[in-house]
């Protein structure tokens, strides 16, 4: 078996926000072929099989966690192979009524661009609505497999064009596993968007660009610095195909609930002010622990009663988080600690850390407002790549 980690085809650099380079392949076409009197012709009735490893783990800290249970493939057949006349190579064939049709002309000639023709395929499979989210435009459209678990052989697969697309187990309608990335735009060129979908472990968020895989294939040769593989290479034709993906890591963000408890009411609204800090361990036993997450939240309270505030996807998984009540009002007394502490689940089955607070009513009635300071963390600057842009940004509301 043949293992290949396909790489990104030009001599243009493109840095993704989001998302590292993936595989590409190129095809040679009619008239490009070489014919060999050492390697066995090309076959095109002879089954092929592709077995699929979610990422290369001995290379990226982050890939750890990344196991084959926690990534499955669906495959979709986008074109069939016929043998090209007098030539020891192969063109798709699209056929009649294939919805990967227009695929077709992006295929074709020297400028053929294979990760311009993954997206298109992309686009036909998913369709995006009015609101953002992705759906599949036709579910049987070309599927070949689905919910595979990675690693494991695909087999009895016919020669031809597949699409492949990685995902989380766990997330089977389109609408939780595709989405869009933006990826930096070269020298001149403005930023654009790409269809990418997840999988995730515990503590990762991981991002795949979908993938154009052609069956057969031959072995990778350099192209300007590069290893790009081209069916026109000296060599067998290889039918038993094993691909490593190259997703792109990212925190996996979980939720904070904070519960609030109001026990007596003096008639006028109650304003509870919580100051919510997240580490990446108990800075009180790491005091080099990193702040990851600062806000200031507030609870109003109409009155008697509890009431529940929640962060949604802000905090990343396995963060220590200190909630602290800065402001109980003048009217009502904290029952119980003013800070209190969780640790950031990984968010399955509705899973959140949970804190709560309770306060009683002291029977005065001191009227009195309330500020809010908003504190946001903000990454290097995007477009001018300023470090020193970066940093923690305070509003007043």
């Amino acid at each position: 078996m043949k293992d290949k980690k396909y790489l990104a085809v030009g001599k243009k650099k493109i840095s993704l926000i989001a998302l590292a380079l993936v595989s590409v392949m190129l095809l040679s076409l009619p008239g490009q072929g070489i014919g060999r009197a050492k390697a066995d012709p090309i076959d095109l009735e002879i089954p092929c099989s592709l077995t699929v490893q979610p990422g290369d783990m001995a290379n990226r800290e982050e890939l750890a966690e990344l196991k084959n249970e926690d990534v499955v493939i669906d495959l979709y057949k986008v074109a069939g192979a016929k043998k090209v006349p007098g030539y020891d190579t192969y063109e798709f064939d699209f056929g009649e009524n294939n919805p990967y049709g227009a695929l077709a002309r992006m295929l074709e000639g020297k400028e053929a661009d294979y990760r311009a023709a993954a997206q298109a395929a992309a686009e036909i499979t998913f369709t995006k609505d009015d609101n953002g989210s992705f759906s599949h435009a036709s579910i049987d459209a070309g599927l070949v497999q689905k919910n595979l678990a990675s690693g494991t052989k695909i087999e009895n697969l016919e020669s031809g064009l597949y699409l492949l697309v990685a995902r989380s187990p766990k997330l089977a309608e389109a609408s939780d596993y595709v989405t869009e990335v933006t990826v930096k735009g070269s020298e001149g060129q403005a930023d654009f968007t790409q269809i990418a979908t997840i999988a995730h472990s515990d503590h990762y968020t991981y991002t795949f660009l979908p993938e154009l895989i052609a069956l057969p294939t031959k072995d990778a040769v350099m192209v300007n610095g590069e290893n790009l593989v081209n069916t026109a290479n000296p060599g067998d034709w290889i039918t038993d195909l094993n691909v490593t993906l190259k997703p792109q890591p990212g925190p996996r963000y979980g939720d904070l609930q904070i519960r609030k408890n109001l026990e007596g009411y003096g008639g006028q609204e109650a304003s509870f002010v919580f100051q919510i800090e997240a580490y990446t361990a108990d800075p009180a036993v790491e005091p080099d622990a990193e702040l990851v997450y600062s806000d200031v939240r507030t609870i109003q309270f109409g009155g008697e009663g509890s009431q529940e505030l929640k962060l949604s996807g802000l905090i990343p998984v396995g963060s220590y988080v200190l909630v602290t009540e800065v402001y109980p009002g003048p009217s009502y007394r904290l029952d119980g600690a003013q800070t209190q502490d969780v640790v950031i689940p990984v968010p399955e089955n509705g899973a959140a850390g949970l804190v709560e607070f309770t306060n009683i009513y002291q029977g005065t009635t001191t009227s009195g407002g309330v500020i809010t300071n908003h504190f946001e963390y903000h990454e290097e600057n995007t477009e001018t790549r300023n470090a020193e842009e970066a940093g923690w940004e305070w509003t007043q509301q």
